[in-house]
């Protein structure tokens, strides 16, 4: 049965449009952001035929596991015709608990867990992954206010997010991306050095602001620790985030974590501007 209109507070966008958008190169924590300027849908998942999926060529399908952990039916039902439609094979689980019980016996394959859940939500589940040594790359879907909650999540290790409502271009690309980084193993470091390419744009203290947003500190401690008002670490920040074409602090601190920014002293590991 189709998602009605009364199960869309549950889901991304319950219309569809066209608009264009701007941004940088496929880096992990950037899946929003293109390095070009096109035309995208918002996911609708009343368009969908969820009996058979929607039609895609040989040459879209890809048949990487996607493991999709929501606590909402119609949310799950939504998303696994969206990637049923292009090839991902698709298993559902509707708790953190019941995809951690099940974690041994899965293959290979990709984590798409949403952010808040009844019981275990998708930061515990990170952790208790990482802790649990099962190598599944984390995508976690958020509300538009769990920016922070993102960040953390990228800090436990997890490989992108992506903010409801969201594209279905948008998922399907981050989805790609991380599919391909478990056929190549040398995807991890060369994404390393984009991200550092990108973060070599900054001007030296706005390195140290990016550094310090990256380790969690707020604006305020910022400027104590260098001898800034609080009103000159905003300039910074907005300054990085303008030069690295980020949309919000999310997406900066996941450029810094991609690029080990926590391992560098500044100038002396990046040649900074």
């Amino acid at each position: 049965m189709q998602p009605s209109l009364n199960d869309c507070k549950y889901l991304p966008e319950c219309v569809t449009s066209r608009r264009s958008v701007q941004g940088l190169s496929d880096i992990p924590g950037l899946g929003a952001l293109q390095a070009r300027s096109r035309n995208v849908e918002v996911f609708h998942p009343n368009s969908l035929n969820l009996a058979g999926g929607s039609k895609a060529s040989n040459m879209d399908l890809d048949p990487m596991a996607i493991y999709v952990v929501d606590d909402h039916a119609a949310m799950r039902r939504s998303l696994d015709a969206l990637l049923a439609s292009v090839g991902f094979s698709t298993t559902l689980f509707s708790s953190g608990e019941e995809f951690l019980a099940a974690a041994d016996d899965l293959p290979a394959g990709i984590l798409l867990t949403d952010l808040r859940m009844s019981g275990m939500d998708g930061l515990d589940l990170v952790a208790r992954l990482k802790a649990g040594n099962h190598d599944f790359p984390a995508i976690i879907m958020t509300a538009h206010g769990d920016v922070d909650a993102a960040i953390r999540a990228l800090r436990l290790g997890a490989k992108d997010f992506i903010q409801k409502p969201f594209r279905e271009a948008e998922l399907l690309a981050i989805l790609r991306r991380e599919a391909e980084a478990i056929r190549n193993s040398g995807t991890s470091e060369a994404i390393r050095l984009m991200a550092q390419v990108k973060l070599a744009e900054l001007s030296p203290r706005e390195f140290e602001v990016v550094q310090a947003l990256a380790q969690g500190k707020t604006n305020k401690t910022i400027a104590h620790e260098l001898a800034l008002s609080v009103r000159t670490v905003e300039m910074h920040r907005s300054r990085a985030m303008d030069r690295l074409g980020c949309r919000n602090i999310a997406e900066l601190v996941a450029i810094a974590l991609h690029g080990d920014i926590l391992a560098m002293s500044g100038s002396d590991d990046i040649a900074l501007s």
